[in-house]
């Protein structure tokens, strides 16, 4: 091992796992819970650097940082989500509302949405239709 990978901070090993490429089932079952892992270490000013790049980062990050956010276990990782629906891409969008509702389901943290955030959901909800609607609905609904 170099020097530099072990001093390497848990926000850019966490950054180095989401940048790499899985196939979807290489993700799903042995890295996940590494990322998570890493992310529930993060400290407030990792999740500010990351509320900053995530918008620079490919679609196949930001996807994979959403479904991650779902099972962290911070307040930090909801807001960034639910930043994370000024999204322009509807896959990203899909992965955010997956990963809203599941912390929705689970009761890990409360949020409200603005009325942009609303607004974004509702426009997404007209692109995408019925496979999102009751996951948009209740995110609409019970962020009030």
């Amino acid at each position: 091992m170099t020097k530099n990978r072990i001093n390497q901070s848990s926000l850019d090993k966490f950054i180095q796992i989401l940048s790499r490429d899985y196939s979807e089932e290489f993700w799903s079952e042995l890295v996940y819970k590494n990322a998570m892992l890493l992310a529930d270490s993060l400290a407030e000013s990792d999740w500010n650097k990351l509320k900053k790049i995530w918008t620079i980062k490919n679609i196949s990050w930001q996807r994979r940082f959403a479904d991650v956010l779902s099972a962290v276990d911070s307040p930090s990782a909801c807001t960034v989500l639910i930043d994370m629906l000024y999204s322009d891409n509807d896959e990203v969008l899909e992965e955010v509302v997956d990963s809203l509702h599941s912390i929705l389901q689970s009761n890990i943290h409360k949020f409200s949405l603005t009325n942009s955030q609303r607004d974004k959901l509702s426009s997404f909800l007209k692109r995408c239709g019925r496979l999102y609607k009751p996951k948009v609905e209740l995110l609409l609904s019970s962020s009030n």
